[in-house]
């Protein structure tokens, strides 16, 4: 995919590693606010939301034209993505 956009072959690597640091950087500031909103309003909807927000930033990414629009999809969906949907149920 991020060929697709134009990127040199040797540079696709680094930009497809920085695609996916991006989101966990993301799911790592926002791990505080989704824990906040869960004590809030509840856990299942916030895993709801979470999951809902997350899907359509996935959308987002698979449509993506330019390596800027794929960047800011993964870095949204990692912000949708911090709270710990896909984490083991601690009990």
């Amino acid at each position: 995919m991020i060929e697709s956009f134009g990127i040199e072959k040797k540079n696709v690597a680094w930009w497809a590693g920085m695609a996916s640091a991006v989101f966990s950087l993301s799911q790592c500031f926002t791990a505080i606010v989704w824990g906040r909103a869960s004590d809030m309003f509840g856990r299942k909807p916030t895993i709801l939301t979470g999951l809902t927000l997350t899907m359509i930033t996935g959308l987002i990414w698979g449509i993506s034209t330019t390596l800027p629009m794929a960047i800011t999809a993964r870095a949204l969906a990692g912000g949708c993505n911090g709270n710990g949907e896909d984490s083991p149920e601690i009990p």
